[in-house]
This record gives structure tokens, sequence and C-alpha cells, in this order.
């Protein structure tokens, strides 16, 4: 701890923690309220917590005492291991009026991160985290919100809730949505296009995908088919990229994509030996 306090004093603007977790206990919020707030100020602009090591008991000192005296512009908490409801009791604690940036896990229900958005409207940037193999659903809005987010970043079952709140459509210069391999079906593509719906524009539409490793066998034709449909909803995206296995090659796909796609899209194929799927 006195380590990572000389860290913190030492007068750096970006501290960044990941990692290790396995020696310092599991996750923990328990006594929030009497961790005592008063350690000297710092110059710190990002705090990237990533670890379940910064909610310990040893550790969860330092890191609200952190989050607390810094006048953060990006504050980044994934893989720390807590339960929906320790998140939604973390983020209730937390009062970081500078704060332009929040990364979070998907293991937060959306209504956490929407609440805090609430009170901090500097916030620009919002990223959920999502968790493998964990099923998408829609939920309900449960604040109205008067944002100026430009980029947002995560599944779609947070990432649909956040816009619904908007008071009205944000103006976005990044949507990216993280899909999952069981995430391929039909109603998950429209409800994709509700999403953007949502929005003013997004310019700079992305999509990162594991289709290819869904079950029984992936095959590059089903990829292809759901590329066409995001070509043709989204006229607007200029960067396509696919990655898995296939029997063909990587300019056959190519190829095959730039019959769908206009010429000024980027088109990419990376493809991976079948054995690693």
């Amino acid at each position: 701890i006195t380590v990572l306090e000389n860290i913190r004093a030492s007068g750096c603007k970006d501290l960044t923690c990941m990692g290790f977790c396995s020696r310092v206990g599991s996750s923990s919020i328990t006594g929030l309220t009497r961790i005592q707030g008063h350690v000297n100020r710092n110059l710190l602009k990002t705090f990237d917590a990533s670890s379940q090591a910064f909610f310990s008991p040893k550790l969860l000192p330092f890191t609200i005492q952190t989050i607390r005296s810094s006048r953060l512009e990006k504050l980044r908490l994934s893989s720390i291991k807590l339960s929906s409801a320790n998140w939604d009791k973390l983020l209730r604690h937390l009062a970081v009026p500078t704060l332009v940036e929040l990364r979070v896990d998907a293991d937060c229900t959306p209504s956490t991160p929407i609440h805090f958005l609430a009170r901090h409207p500097g916030i620009n940037n919002l990223s959920v985290i999502p968790q493998p193999g964990s099923l998408w659903r829609t939920h309900q809005a449960t604040a109205s919100l008067a944002l100026s987010l430009s980029t947002l970043d995560g599944p779609l079952s947070h990432v649909l809730p956040v816009l619904r709140s908007h008071l009205k459509p944000p103006t976005l210069a990044c949507l990216a949505l993280s899909l999952q391999s069981h995430d391929t079906s039909p109603d998950y593509l429209t409800t994709i296009l509700r999403c953007v719906g949502y929005c003013n524009r997004a310019p700079n539409q992305q999509f990162t995908s594991d289709t290819w490793r869904s079950a029984p066998r992936p095959t590059a034709g089903d990829a292809l088919a759901l590329s066409a449909s995001w070509i043709e909803a989204f006229p607007l995206v200029k960067r396509v990229s696919m990655q898995g296995c296939s029997n063909l090659t990587a300019e056959d796909l190519i190829h095959i994509m730039r019959k769908i796609a206009d010429d000024d899209v980027e088109l990419s194929v990376n493809l991976r030996p079948e054995d690693s799927l």
C-alpha cells in the first residue's frame, strides 16, 4: 500500500493498475462510509483500477481515497468482480464532478451507470465491458438524462437503456456495440437498428463481434449474411472487419463483401486457424 501511496503522491497524472488479485482476498465494499477521505491532493487525471485487488479489504481504502482526493477526468473500473448490488452501492457513493470518461463492467445493471450519469453530466465517454457468455436482454430506462455523450461503447443490454434514457437523441461521434456469439439472431439485429434509431447520428459506428465462435460450427456464409445486413442498415459505416475461420481465403471473402459494400468502405478479414477456435 505504501508503494501505491508514494506513486499517487509522486505528481504522476495517470495511474493504471491491473491484473494481480489472487493474494489479496475477495472483492468487498464494506465500510465505504467509514473510509477517511482526508489525504493529500494529487495530480491524477486518470485512475484505471482494473483489478479485483483494488476492491479487497486491504486496498479498498486506497481506492476510495484516490477517487475522492483526485480531480479525475477518467475513471476505469473493470475486472473487479463486484455483484450488481455492490456496483450500485459503489457508484451511488462516488461523486467525481470533473469526470469526462467512465468505464465499468457489465456485471452492474444498466440503471447503475444511468443514475451515475445523471449526477455527472460532464461525462461524454461511457464504456461498458461485456462479460463473456452473458446473455443480452433489454432493460427499461430508469432516469431522464440531458447529456452530451460523444462515445458509447458496450453490449446492447446496457447501451440501449442508456440511449432510451436521453431526453433528446444524442449526437454520437462513436457508437460501438459488443456482439456475442449467441447474439446473431434476427431479433438482435432488429434491436441494433432500434439502438441506432435513438441517435441523431453516429458517423463512426463499430461492431466488435465473435460471431464465428458460435456453435455447433460457424460458417463464413452466416457471418457474411450478417455483415451484409449491417452494411445495408448502416450506410454511414465506412469500415467493416471480420475475423474467424473459413475454407475460403481472405481475398475471396473480401471479393464477396465488395459486392455488398460501396467502393469507399474499408474491408478487412483476419483468418485464424480452425483449431484455434
